[in-house]
């Protein structure tokens, strides 16, 4: 089940919630008011290996840093 975010229009609280994803477009009751909270966007970030800086890979020019040792196209030559 999807988590959302919600901001009360009226004490301005955020908060999340469970919800199915049949209930996505609905508004949601503030826990704190008990008023109309709409949903907001979330913001959130992850974490890429290709975004590691390391040593640049022979056949590609791409980054290595995924293996200690070098990229599997690196340790195959």
């Amino acid at each position: 089940m999807p988590l959302y975010q919600y901001r009360c229009k009226t004490c301005k609280h955020e908060f999340d919630q469970f919800r199915p994803m049949s209930q996505s477009a609905q508004d949601s009751a503030c826990p704190g008011c008990k008023q109309q909270a709409v949903r907001v966007l979330s913001v959130f970030s992850t974490l890429s290996l290709n975004s590691f800086s390391g040593p640049a890979c022979e056949a590609t020019g791409a980054s290595c840093a995924a293996e200690s040792r070098g990229c599997a196209c690196c340790v195959q030559q």
